[in-house]
């Protein structure tokens, strides 16, 4: 109880600085809401990508990459936002705004950190298709498992550098890491953003329990998704061995998921998986 208390302290202190959790853009959050309607009109989606030059040429790219595979070129918004489709569309516009939002410190270079949140994402994929939930908000949920970091790099630059000669950004034991150093970790930083973005309330939750799944009661499936995945993206980052990798997952994650380990040895590379979405980021 007394740990709660102390991490809760800590945040409150962390949003009472100024500025400390950026917004999205207005453009986003206009589009975001659009593509969250019951109803998606297809003309209004276009209009708004018009508005927003930069985010309409990611949009063309994405429709135009590998990870599609179309032989023939795609020269149009509308037919862009049709071949790519709503779902993967909102993760675009998500990821274009999250980039633009939120600006990473010194510490963080922007190649390694986005690189990391690409695989994250796509391993999470990878793992809600075998556990037979919604891809694409596994997908959402690894993009941006670890948007608390950068936010408690700009406002503890010093002290997280000196937590980065032990536990690097993307090590399993970071979060637990900066709680003892700073009483707040990444998760909890990342929950509220999210919250403040007004993602659904099970994402909210996946950012924060993903270091640690099994710890929140009821299981959250996209917690126990982005952990498997960052916990391979990780060792992808060392260089490791996948299958010794695989080897190392808690096994009791992937059984309240319902999947075998035999799924982690057969995930294919991140690179594989990620072909043709490095356009979010670039």
């Amino acid at each position: 109880m007394v740990a709660v208390v102390a991490e809760s302290s800590a945040l409150s202190e962390l949003l009472a600085r100024p500025a400390a959790l950026p917004a999205l853009p207005r453009a986003i959050r206009e589009l975001t809401t659009l593509l969250d309607s019951e109803e998606v009109s297809l003309d209004a989606v276009v209009r708004l990508l018009g508005a927003e030059p930069g985010l309409a040429m990611r949009v063309l790219r994405l429709a135009n990459s590998s990870f599609y595979g179309r032989t023939r070129a795609v020269e149009s918004v509308a037919d862009a936002v049709l071949l790519i489709g709503l779902a993967a569309l909102k993760v675009l516009v998500l990821g274009s705004g999250i980039t633009a939002a939120v600006r990473l410190p010194e510490s963080l270079a922007r190649g390694h950190y986005w690189r990391h949140c690409l695989h994250t994402a796509v391993g999470a994929r990878y793992f809600a298709v075998h556990a037979q939930v919604d891809p694409q908000a596994a997908f959402t949920a690894g993009l941006v498992h670890a948007i608390g970091e950068p936010i408690l790099g700009q406002q503890f630059g010093a002290e997280l550098r000196r937590l980065d000669e032990r536990l690097p950004f993307y090590d399993g034991e970071r979060a637990e890491g900066e709680r003892q150093r700073l009483g707040v970790g990444y998760p909890e930083v990342g929950a509220e953003l999210a919250r403040r973005w007004h993602f659904p309330a099970t994402l909210v939750e996946a950012i924060r329990a993903a270091p640690e799944p099994l710890r929140e009661a009821p299981f959250n499936p996209y917690a126990g998704c982005v952990y498997l995945a960052r916990h391979l993206a990780s060792d992808t980052e060392r260089k490791r061995n996948p299958q010794e990798s695989c080897a190392t997952l808690d096994a009791r994650v992937l059984d309240q998921l319902g999947l075998s380990a035999e799924v982690a040895f057969a995930m294919p590379p991140y690179a594989r998986l990620s072909q043709g979405l490095e356009t979010l980021f670039s």
